[in-house]
Formats: C-alpha cells, sequence, structure tokens
C-alpha cells in the first residue's frame, strides 16, 4: 500500500490556471446571461457564443483543478510490465 505522502502535489500553477479559467467561464455566464435577459445590449449570436465559451472554461478549470494530479506523470501509471518485457 503506497502512503499518501509518496502522491505528487498539485504544482501552483496548475491551481492559478484553474481558478483563473473557472473564473473566466463563470463571467463569460454572466456576461451572456445578461444579454439573453435584456440586462445588456449586444447581439443574440454573440451572447450564445459567449455562453458555450463560458461553460467550456468552467469545465476547463475544473478539469485543471479536479484531474491536474493526474497529468502530473503523463497518465502512465502501470508500465513496469514493459520494461520486464523489453529487459530479459
Amino acid at each position: 500500500m503506497q502512503s499518501s505522502a509518496l502522491k505528487p502535489k498539485r504544482p501552483v500553477g496548475v491551481t492559478i490556471i484553474a481558478i483563473i479559467a473557472a473564473a473566466g467561464g463563470l463571467l463569460s455566464l454572466f456576461g451572456g446571461a445578461s444579454v439573453l435577459a435584456g440586462m445588456a445590449s449586444g447581439p443574440l449570436a454573440l451572447a450564445i457564443i459567449v455562453i458555450i465559451f463560458g461553460i467550456l472554461g468552467l469545465a476547463l478549470g475544473a478539469g485543471f483543478f479536479y484531474r491536474g494530479k493526474m497529468g502530473l506523470d503523463g497518465g502512465h501509471h502501470n508500465l513496469r510490465h514493459l520494461d520486464r518485457a523489453r529487459n530479459f
């Protein structure tokens, strides 16, 4: 069993990128929703596009925040069996 001290920590930069992406997504959703609600002026098509990008920004931020630890090892979790096959 592995100790929790052996797991790599998430870098601070990944956390900062996650927060900025999520905040940008929230602001985009708010901006697009305010145009759709009539509280701001702007073209309807642009508001819909901004809402789509807001959803993508939230998804990107959540992906960085919740899955950021998994990317540190490149996704290769257990490849020791390949080394044994190459090194007879």
